[in-house]
Formats: structure tokens, sequence, C-alpha cells
């Protein structure tokens, strides 16, 4: 029904669950604070709940949206874990930053400040209020976290946004690198997580081209083999493991990924955003009746 109404529901996968699960939420109307965490948490324990709902549940606060954050070393390996956030993410938006600064684009240079702030910008674990909730557009793929961030940063004020650490000890499976098939693993992760950020690049005024994004892919490089370098000594001084010819291989992969990135960017411009439920609620008043009793129907 709500696609016969031209409105766009993505594709199965985490964001869509995530999606159709806060509608039923919207419909049951019995929820002021809503959490999400990740299902694949091998560590998992219920203060991680507590502590991630307590900022936005306690009526003493005043924050709106809070975000997870995690120190990711594995117990087992002793070694440093999060990839895609140590490698890819982190330094993507630190040159982001940077370059759009040196451009003169001062409210992309405030945007990837933003993003830079977090601890663990990837972690799946954050709570929000229900009525931010109800306006923000979700990523049905792995931009998913990302886009949720950018979507706060269109509705919230700063100082009523939180982070918290969540857990001493935090493990979960791990993705594959996946170097030759783009659908899978940590290839499909970097290319949809690049492809968003991009995507919100050119749709902020910035007119990317062929030579701007080469021009960002070895900047990144750049500036992940700084940061690579400041994680070996991390991992020297702590006493980890850390395979630096490793870690360097996997952000040459990471730039290629970042040009497939733009490749599927320029033949899909209009991202992958489900609209909110208020705009689905806009087109199909009658659609929270009609979503529970369809959920009602499945639990029969």
């Amino acid at each position: 029904e709500i696609q016969k109404r031209d409105i766009p529901t993505g594709v199965q996968g985490k964001g869509q669950s995530v999606w159709i699960t806060l509608g039923y939420l919207f419909a049951r109307e019995d929820s002021e604070v809503i959490a999400l965490h990740d299902c694949d948490i091998v560590t998992y324990d219920r203060v991680l709940l507590g502590r991630l709902i307590e900022p936005t549940a306690n009526p003493n606060n005043d924050f709106e949206f809070c975000k997870g954050y995690y120190a990711r070393i594995s117990p087992t390996e002793r070694a440093m874990k999060g990839r895609v956030t140590r490698l890819f993410v982190t330094p993507f938006v630190d040159a982001m930053q940077r370059i759009m600064h040196q451009r003169g684009f001062h409210e992309l240079e405030s945007f990837f400040g933003y993003h830079r702030s977090f601890n663990y910008p990837l972690a799946g674990e954050f709570s929000f209020l229900a009525r931010l909730a109800r306006g923000i557009n979700i990523a049905y793929d792995w931009g998913l976290e990302v886009s949720t961030l950018s979507e706060t940063y269109q509705r919230v004020i700063p100082r009523k946004i939180a982070q918290i650490d969540l857990a001493p000890n935090y493990e979960h499976k791990h993705q594959v690198l996946s170097p030759d098939d783009a659908r899978r693993g940590l290839h499909r992760m970097v290319v949809d997580i690049g492809k968003f950020y991009l995507n919100y690049v050119r749709s902020n005024g910035v007119p990317l081209d062929d030579a701007f994004v080469d021009m960002i892919q070895q900047t990144y490089y750049q500036n992940a083999l700084i940061f690579i370098k400041r994680y070996s000594d991390d991992a020297e001084v702590n006493d980890l493991a850390f395979d630096r010819h490793q870690e360097e291989l996997t952000v040459q992969y990471f730039r290629n990924f970042l040009g497939t990135a733009w490749e599927q960017s320029k033949a899909q411009p209009e991202g992958t955003l489900i609209p909110s439920w208020n705009r689905v609620l806009y087109s199909m008043p009658e659609i929270y009746p009609q979503l529970l009793k369809a959920v009602e129907a499945d639990n029969a």
C-alpha cells in the first residue's frame, strides 16, 4: 500500500527493518524514548541497554539523542578491531573537514566536524526521543548509522546530543574484507557509507566531478596512513597485536572502494533514504491502524 503511493521503502535489510519497527512503535503510541542496538554483540549485558537509554529517558536530563561508544579491543586477540571506523570513516571525515574548510564550504566543514566529534560513529547503539525519530529519514543500507547522525545534525542543537561509554568489554561478529565483491563484507560497508557522504556533499552545493573525487580519494588515503601510525603507537604502548602491513593494504582497498562509491553515486543520485514516518503519515493518514493490524495478523 505504501509503495502504491510512490513512497520508496528501500530494500530488505537492516535499515528497512529499523524503519518498519519504528513505524510499529509509533502506531502503538506508548513510547517516548526509543533505543536501538546491534544484535550480534557477543559480550552483551543488560547494563549496556540501561546506560544507552539513561541520558534520553532520565527526566532530569535534557538530551534528545544519545550515541553509544565503546573500546573496540578484542579480548581474545588483544588487537584493535572496528576497521571501517578506524581506517575509513575517521580519517575520511577528518580529511573532508579540512577539504571543505580550504574550499570555503563552511557549513559542510561544520557537518564533517560534527561527525568527527563522535567517538564511534558506526556504533549501532543509540537512543532518541520518539518525536525526533518520527521526522528522521532512514537509510536502508550500511549508511544507516552515519545518515542517522546527519538527520540528527539537521534537527537537534549540539547541547541536546549526548555520547555515552556503553561497556568496558565489547565484542561482536566481524565482517570479511571481501575485496573482489562489492555486495559483501567491509567492501559493501565502505561503498554504502562513502556513497552517502558523497551524495550529501553534492546535495549541499558542491559540484563533484571525477577530478574532485580523485582528490578526495588521495587526501583520504594519505590521512589514513597518518592515523595508522597513531594506531601503531597506541598498540605498542598498550601491548596490543598490530599488523601495520595489513592495515596499510586495507586502506588501499578502502581508497578504491571509495571510487566504487562515486560510480554508484552517479548512477543513483537520489540516495538510499526511506522517508520519515511523518512523511508517510501525510500521504496515508490511515497507515498506523493498518500497520497494527498487519502485525497482529503475522503474530496470530
